[in-house]
């Protein structure tokens, strides 16, 4: 996954201002930078938490089959997060 760079924020905006009209400027760049640093490391740690629990429903997936094998029955599966 590739994500925009703050200067990449910025052309955007001048872009859509440009099309759109209206004031430009940015109040408070720092704002902007903290916003766009935040969403980079909110995505990276929601897909790693995502993984974790595609990880440990597997696990628990393979631990359910594995139980109803000792138990001489047909295991079927479920559905996936994924």
């Amino acid at each position: 996954m590739r994500y925009l760079t703050l200067n990449e924020v910025l052309d955007l905006y001048q872009q859509v201002m440009e099309q759109s009209g209206g004031a430009v400027g940015i109040r408070d760049l720092n704002a902007l930078e903290s916003a766009v640093t935040q969403l980079h490391d909110l995505v990276r740690t929601t897909q790693r938490s995502w993984d974790c629990l595609c990880a440990i429903q597997g696990f628990g997936e393979s631990l359910r089959i594995h139980n109803l094998k000792l138990r001489g029955q047909t295991p079927e599966r479920l559905c996936s997060f994924r």
